[in-house]
C-alpha cells in the first residue's frame, strides 16, 4: 500500500469563519491549499517554507490582514497566487519577482504600497 498524503486542501465556500491554524504548515506535500469565499480572519500563521511543493494557494474574500508575507518566496512550486480582497497592506515582496513557475498573481481589494518591484519582469510565464 502507498503512502497516503494529503496534496491538496479545499475549504473554500463552506462558510468557515475563525482562524487558520497553524498545523497546515505540517502538511509538507501540500499543493493546492484553496481557502477562497470563506470567513477566516486574522494573521496567516501559516509557515510557508514548510510547504515547499505549494503550486496553487488561493485566499480569496476572506479577511486576512497584515503584510504581505516575505515568505512567499519559499514556494519555488507556486504557480497561482489569489489573495484578492482581502486586508493585507505593505509593499508587495520582491522576492515573488523570483519564482520561475508563477503565472497568476491577484492581489486586487487589499492595499499594498510602493511600487511593482522590478523583478516581476523576470516572471516571464505571468499571464497578462
Amino acid at each position: 500500500r502507498g503512502s497516503q498524503r494529503v496534496v491538496a486542501l479545499k475549504l473554500f465556500d463552506k462558510a468557515l469563519e475563525g482562524t487558520i491554524s497553524p498545523y497546515v504548515s505540517n502538511l509538507s506535500f501540500l499543493r493546492v491549499l484553496d481557502l477562497r469565499n470563506d470567513n477566516f480572519h486574522g494573521h496567516l500563521p501559516i509557515d510557508f517554507s514548510c510547504l515547499p511543493w505549494l503550486e496553487k494557494l488561493s485566499l480569496w474574500k476572506n479577511h486576512f490582514k497584515g503584510l504581505i508575507p516575505q515568505t512567499l518566496s519559499h514556494y519555488h512550486h507556486l504557480q497561482v497566487l489569489l489573495a484578492p480582497e482581502n486586508e493585507f497592506y505593505g509593499s508587495i515582496p520582491e522576492s515573488l519577482g523570483r519564482l520561475p513557475k508563477l503565472k497568476v498573481i491577484n492581489l486586487f481589494g487589499n492595499r499594498p504600497t510602493g511600487i511593482i518591484p522590478v523583478t516581476f519582469a523576470n516572471l516571464s510565464k505571468l499571464d497578462a
